[in-house]
């Protein structure tokens, strides 16, 4: 089963789709799992939600991503 916290992050967020178990090449390690969220409306979403506690470098790179795929992200937070 996909880990705990995975399974959490889906309840509260309200999106993504969980992948796995994953297993390395070689047969040595733990399994992994992956959490993806898809589509410019479901990203937006939860990246409105995820705002206030991201930090500089994240809330950047976010609007990078955004940028490279022709989207503007525009998030209004109280100040």
């Amino acid at each position: 089963n996909p880990p705990e916290v995975l399974e959490n992050w889906r309840r509260i967020m309200g999106r993504g789709n969980i992948y796995g178990p994953a297993y390395a090449k070689n047969g040595r390690g733990r399994p992994s799992y992956s959490l993806n969220v898809t589509g410019f409306p479901a990203v937006r979403e939860v990246l409105i939600k995820m705002w206030p506690y991201m930090g500089h470098i994240k809330r950047q790179q976010a609007m990078d991503a955004f940028r490279k795929c022709g989207k503007t992200l525009v998030i209004l937070s109280e100040i």
